[in-house]
């Protein structure tokens, strides 16, 4: 039993370090990196040191340097590494990070003269070919992400080659302790000079739950672990097992965070896990069945569950998108949908949207103040120019929070509307509740910048589907431009200003909202059509205008190209039954109450496709029209597209006899109470009866008496 202690410690090693990189993608959604990494490390010194207290009483003083120098490079690594998590997947983050396998042979070859085997040029080989498969897209570009993630790993090498110089003849729990000291410090003096370290007095319960997940657990529970798994493993099984962090990296991103994998990049993660295990091991584990089984059973189960879960590559630029059909309520691809990024503009979608649910009349006039307009050009904020003074209806407003993206408009409509921009942010944050959305936060109406206002490209998906519901909300968004009834100041939408500055083709857009802040880049939120059908997208963290617009066309044309409409099934096509309990029907048949139409890929078929009634099992009589009653589901495999509610379309009434026994069961009380007294007169009747009875009875003897004398 105790040779098998050390691999499974090594193993529950790899899973932890695997699992945080989902845990590190969500918690950098709120942290900058080197305030997460500052708090992240401080507490990992905290439990090391309780760990290694009394290694660390008696380490050298003269490596104490050499620790903290060691410690330095891994906040490095760690620090960009993190930077390029918040620009691309866990799972891509996980098996680029790795590559430091292949890359520490040749540094020790620059710096220690040690020449690498030919195991080595073919590992890095084969990671080079890998990365190409993973990260570059079709114009052989790279992402920002997946670059800083490399050179993460690069620095991860650089770290390795620090504690082979710095760590001989000393406690390596105690080093490893050291590390986290030099880290801290570094991650410390960072945040302060560069980053908002006070962000820390705002950590809720459940980031502090993951900060603690990867300062325990992920570093000094993975740190023990690794220390006393490796004196009971030989190096060439410790070497292979840790490298299957990667792995687990990526099956957890699959299972838990919904990373969409491509054939591409499945093929190259599983060649740069190749690439990993033959420089660590040199293949010297084929000796090995139990350790050839572990890793053939590992990398073929993740590539299963990668199999389910990929998808056709659209060749989109931005790091965030979500392509969703509002025809038919269907997600048709998502990256990175839900993480957390910064709305910019694209949030007066949702300013118009809550401004027209309470707009009574919009040729109401309304008169531009000085509130409207105040600190705006000092932020930096576009504006519709509206001057004060200025008389304008509820519509121009309207037109100037989308075209222009005019900050006075919103901030003109909040007035009239809430009193205040603070009252009016309120209602779009129960809006956003309304919807559901949980990744999506507003501190102003405009789309200034401000870390605790945020979304994701989902939730702003949602919110430009419902605005799109309004008809007049529809009509502004597809608008180039627009003047002002009373005034005829004239609006030219954003994207109209950018077809004319760079000359831009943007036939293919029908109606969108653009944004822009530097820390959000740019940003889009579009509305594009495909065989009819309604499709809102949404970009974020673009390099530039022209690839939102790239992107949005790129969508058009793979929509056009791959896609169709179906219709599945006909309304009124029987889907269920269920119980009528005392109706003069049995039973009730769940009809569909419209087609079923999905937006399919020419490449699946009708089969993938289903139906099913998901609700009561039995109702009562009588039932009315529109009782609610369940919803269909529309699933494509296991994943559900959408739902339809279902209700009574008819009323069903009940029988005779059931109407007579609820009578009786409704009434009981008072039913009892009349026959209790019923009985009660009855009895003081048949009293009555028979006490007249004998009193006739009595005067009969007397009148008998009196006749005969007595």
């Amino acid at each position: 039993m105790k040779k098998f202690l050390g691999p499974m410690m090594l193993l529950m090693a790899a899973l932890i370090w695997g699992s945080s990189f989902i845990v590190m993608k969500n918690a950098v959604d709120f942290f900058t990196p080197s305030t997460l990494l500052f708090v992240r490390f401080a507490l990992a010194s905290l439990f090391l040191t309780i760990i290694y207290f009394k290694q660390l009483k008696t380490f050298p003083q003269e490596k104490i340097k050499g620790g903290l120098i060691t410690g330095c490079c891994l906040f490095s690594a760690y620090y960009v590494q993190t930077r390029g998590l918040a620009l691309t997947t866990p799972g891509k983050n996980a098996f680029l990070t790795a590559v430091y396998c292949a890359i520490v042979p040749f540094l020790s070859w620059l710096f220690y003269h040690k020449k690498p085997d030919s195991y080595n040029f073919i590992a890095a080989f084969l990671c080079v070919v890998g990365i190409g498969f993973v990260s570059l897209d079709s114009s052989l570009s790279i992402n920002l992400g997946d670059l800083l993630t490399l050179v993460g790993g690069f620095l991860y090498a650089i770290h390795i080659l620090f504690i082979k110089k710095y760590s001989k003849d000393v406690d390596s729990g105690a080093f490893t302790a050291l590390q986290f000291y030099g880290g801290t410090i570094l991650a410390l003096i960072i945040s302060c000079l560069f980053e908002d370290i006070t962000i820390i007095s705002l950590i809720k319960p459940e980031v502090f739950l993951q900060i603690f997940y990867l300062a325990f657990f992920a570093t000094a529970l993975c740190m023990l672990f690794q220390t006393k798994g490796q004196q009971t493993t030989n190096e060439c099984n410790a070497s292979l097992i840790l490298s299957l962090e990667s792995v687990f990296g990526v099956l957890f991103s699959v299972l838990f965070y919904g990373e969409v994998l491509t054939l591409k990049v499945i093929i190259g993660f599983v060649i740069i896990f190749i690439a990993i295990v033959i420089s660590e091991t040199k293949l010297s584990f084929f000796k090995n069945k139990i350790a050839v089984s572990l890793v053939l059973c590992l990398l073929f189960s993740g590539l299963s569950v990668s199999n389910v879960q990929a998808e056709e590559n659209w060749n989109l630029n931005a790091p965030y998108a979500y392509v969703y059909d509002a025809s038919t309520n269907q997600t048709l691809y998502s990256k990175n949908g839900d993480s957390k990024i910064y709305p910019a503009s694209m949030t007066k979608v949702m300013t118009a949207l809550v401004a027209l649910e309470h707009i009574k009349d919009l040729s109401q006039v309304i008169t531009i103040a000085d509130y409207d307009l105040e600190g705006l050009w000092e932020a930096g904020a576009s504006t519709a120019n509206l001057a004060v003074g200025e008389k304008v209806t509820y519509r121009d407003l309207i037109y100037g929070i989308i075209l222009p993206s005019g900050a006075d408009a919103c901030r003109a409509t909040a007035r009239s509307l809430f009193g205040s921009e603070e009252n009016m942010v309120k209602e779009m944050n129960n809006k956003a509740k309304e919807l559901g959305l949980t990744h999506t936060h507003f501190v102003n109406t405009t789309g200034l910048h401000n870390d605790n206002h945020y979304t994701s490209v989902h939730d702003m998906a949602m919110i430009t589907k419902t605005a799109l519901k309004n008809d007049f909300f529809r009509e502004v968004f597809s608008t180039r431009s627009y003047r002002t009834e009373t005034t005829q100041h004239f609006m030219a939408a954003s994207i109209l200003k950018l077809h004319w500055s760079k000359k831009l083709n943007i036939d293919h857009i029908v109606g969108c909202k653009t944004g822009y802040t530097s820390q959000s880049k740019s940003c889009l939120t579009a509305l594009v059509k495909s065989q009819n059908q309604d499709i809102v997208c949404v970009f974020a963290k673009e390099s530039g205008s022209a690839k939102y617009v790239e992107d949005a066309k790129t969508v058009m044309n793979y929509c056009n190209k791959n896609y169709k409409t179906t219709t599945l099934y006909k309304k009124d096509d029987v889907i269920d039954t269920i119980s009528i309990k005392d109706g003069v029907k049995d039973q009730y048949e769940i009809k569909l109450p419209s087609n079923v139409n999905v937006f399919m890929n020419q490449s699946a078929s009708n089969e993938d496709f289903s139906v099913s009634y998901k609700g009561v099992e039995e109702v009562v009589a009588p039932t009315n029209i529109k009782d609610q009653l369940g919803k269909i589901e529309v699933k494509q495999k296991d994943a559900v597209l959408y739902e339809i509610n279902v209700s009574m379309e008819e009323s069903i009434d009940a029988t005779t006899f059931a109407k007579v026994c609820r009578f009786l069961l409704n009434n009981f009380l008072y039913i009892i109470l009349g026959i209790l007294v019923f009985l009660i007169f009855l009895a003081y009747f048949i009293r009555w009866i028979i006490r007249r009875k004998r009193r006739k009875e009595r005067r009969r003897k007397k009148a008998q008496m009196r006749k005969r004398g007595y």
